[in-house]
């Protein structure tokens, strides 16, 4: 999956933090950055290839910065999640 690619800001997305079962979260996206956004230099380009904010949907909300690294997969506070796309009618929010 690429975040940029196949995501876009109001939708909706289930991630679970690989190696925790049962741990699942929904969430909706925010924001996408660039490495610049962000306040890192072009070195990053290497080794991070995407940034998105998002917010859980349960209350209350807590904020989180996923990113895509280079080797494709997408990662949350350094650890690998899974992550599938909530293609239901009326899921995105405006």
């Amino acid at each position: 999956m690429s975040l940029k690619s196949e995501i876009k800001v109001g939708s909706q997305f289930e991630f679970s933090i690989q190696g925790e079962k049962g741990t699942s979260q929904k969430a909706v996206v925010t924001k996408f950055l660039s490495n610049r956004e962000e306040g890192l230099g072009p070195e990053a380009d290497f080794y991070i290839a995407d940034w998105m904010e998002a917010r859980t949907l349960s209350e209350p909300p807590k904020a989180l910065c996923f990113h895509q690294g280079a080797d494709g997969n997408i990662y949350l506070d350094e650890k690998q999640v899974d992550m599938v796309l909530d293609e239901s009618p009326g899921t995105d929010l405006k």
